[in-house]
């Protein structure tokens, strides 16, 4: 309730000359309202008053501010009905002081003074509380004046604050647009820094999208991060839709994070938007004692948002170009390496035949019978070893285009394929190998014989290479179940790291120890491949002797 003063000093120049000068050093709204609320306060005697605009839809009045000259404001709705002040609000609109009330006004006097602010297409009301007996055509007069200076002053506040605003937002774009850079990690780190110092907030959490669709905190700044990153209320930011998502800060009714470290005052998300795509999302918290919140903060808010959506998309674009340039130059390695390891297999077998025959042409009349018949032997192995290399290409270009049958109706034991494998190898490769295998069981499978044929002579040829020429090789077949025959083979090598264990069954993929022996990489890409043709799989683990072991499990045929 506002105590009415029984008497009122007449508005003379002086006065008015004196609210025309204390309006001009007015810096803000702030200031405005309280030279104003003086000025009324010396006309009517009354400590406070209102400042109402209509909304746009024409239905209800909106209290812009109030005017006050004490620290004692009187509580007032933040809308009222413009039906139950038709009549004193048309004659306002059309530029008269009118007289009425409304039950949103605190009951201080019998009447409200209505007086027009502004011009007639943008017409703002000073509500004043008055006593009827002090009315009259004077105060109506000095009031009428002070409605237009302070409508003046509060639209040039108002392109103040809103040129202010667009410094701020201005600043924030400039500082978050510097934050375009290619590490996204970095960019965001920035993003969170910048909406610290332009919004006054006390924690920043900035969450990102990545390739695979999964929502992950990227960055964050202030605040305890053992409460966690807040990914719960990210993903409520993103499900809500709203380009501010406000959220609710009783006890028990806020989401976790690093803002729960102190008592909060607000928290709001902001989904970061490319066009139609959601990239992540940014989250602001101030606390309790921190510069509260006002509507130029969240536009400020949300152009931050805007180019934080930019400055990640644009380092993600970035990251995933850098990852496809890095993976083609290591497949262009791969491919380089890999023709330089194919034409040093194929060099040794060539020089071998080509030796061979220059021997024997040159001295044809000197070779005996039994050393030609072993020159023919060795030039057939060299020979079958040219046609394995051409026929492991054959093979692995069928595989990456997915041409290759490995289904066959034959049914024969794998115990038959080992010992047959072991056999293409010399007496002194042979005589390290160690086969175990129980005679009486029946290792049968089904499938393409040829094909099995070739995938056990590589493990074996593979554990051979790597155990060294004098370390022993260990192959053993086993019943795993009732439906599975499993193939190990162990050697004595170096082994295979763990980060390394499926590089080796790519295409072109070996690992450093292939490096060293100038493999082809074909190998185990084609027996993984034979191995899956055939319902099976092969893959490396450690042996016991500490080298590698491959195991090939394969499906048991079903008799009959």
């Amino acid at each position: 309730m506002v105590e009415l003063v029984p008497t009122r000093r007449a508005f003379v120049p002086r006065v008015r000359d004196q609210l025309s000068a204390d309006l001009v050093h007015a810096m803000g709204e702030v200031d405005v309202r309280r030279v104003v609320g003086e000025a009324v306060q010396r006309i009517t005697g009354l400590d406070v008053s209102w400042v109402l605009r209509p909304c746009l839809e024409g239905t209800h009045l909106h209290v812009h501010c109030t005017l006050q000259s004490s620290p004692v404001a009187a509580g007032v709705d933040a809308e009222l009905s413009l039906a139950a002040v038709a009549e004193p609000w048309t004659r306002a609109m059309a530029g008269e002081v009118a007289s009425g009330r409304h039950e949103a006004l605190p009951e201080v006097a019998e009447q409200i003074l209505w007086v027009p602010m502004g011009a007639e297409h943008d017409r703002w009301v000073l509500a004043v509380p008055i006593d009827p007996t002090k009315d009259g055509q004077t105060l109506r007069a000095d009031l009428r004046a002070v409605a237009d200076e302070a409508w003046a002053a509060l639209q040039r506040a108002e392109i103040i604050t809103d040129l202010e605003g667009q410094l701020e937002i201005l600043s924030a774009i400039t500082a978050v647009a510097g934050s375009a850079v290619v590490d996204v990690r970095v960019a965001a780190e920035r993003v969170c820094r910048v909406s610290l110092t332009s919004l006054g907030a006390s924690v920043a959490v900035l969450h990102a999208i990545d390739q695979d669709g999964v929502l992950r905190h990227l960055a964050g700044a202030g605040g305890e991060t053992s409460h966690g990153p807040g990914s719960a209320a990210a993903r409520q930011a993103l499900r809500d839709g709203r380009e501010v998502v406000p959220f609710p800060v009783s006890d028990g009714a806020l989401p976790t994070g690093p803002w729960n470290d102190g008592p909060v005052g607000e928290l709001v998300g902001l989904p970061l938007r490319v066009a139609d795509r959601v990239v992540g999302s940014l989250l602001i918290a101030r606390r309790p004692t921190d510069r509260p919140w006002e509507p130029l903060t969240l536009q400020v808010a949300a152009a931050i948002a805007q180019q934080a959506a930019l400055a990640i998309d644009h380092a993600q674009l970035l990251e995933r170009e850098q990852q496809a340039t890095e993976s083609l130059r290591h497949l262009d390695e791969l491919k380089s390496d890999w023709l330089a390891g194919l034409t040093h297999d194929l060099k040794a077998p060539l020089t071998g035949l080509v030796g061979f025959t220059r021997t024997m042409l040159t001295h044809d009349e000197r070779i005996t019978a039994e050393d030609r018949r072993q020159y023919l032997q060795a030039m057939d192995r060299q020979a079958s070893r040219l046609v394995a290399m051409v026929d492991d290409l054959l093979l692995a270009a069928r595989m990456e285009d997915d041409d290759v049958d490995t289904t066959d109706s034959d049914a024969f034991c794998l115990r038959d394929i080992l010992v047959e494998a072991s056999e293409t190898f010399g007496p002194t490769t042979r005589a390290r190998m160690q086969v175990e295998v129980d005679p009486t069981d029946r290792f049968d499978v089904r499938g393409d014989r040829s094909q099995l044929l070739r995938l056990v002579t590589n493990l074996l040829d593979n554990a051979c290479k790597y155990s060294g020429p004098s370390k022993p090789v260990v192959a053993r077949l086993t019943l795993s179940g009732l439906d599975a025959v499993v193939l190990v083979v162990d050697d004595h090598g170096p082994g295979i790291p763990e980060n390394e264990r499926e590089i080796v069954f790519d295409r072109f993929g070996r690992g450093a120890q292939g490096e060293q022996k100038k493999s082809t990489g074909l190998g185990l890409y084609i027996g993984r491949g034979i191995a899956r043709g055939h319902g099976g799989e092969l893959e490396v683990e450690s042996a016991p002797t500490g080298g590698a072991r491959l195991r090939l499990r394969l499906p048991l045929a079903v008799a009959g």
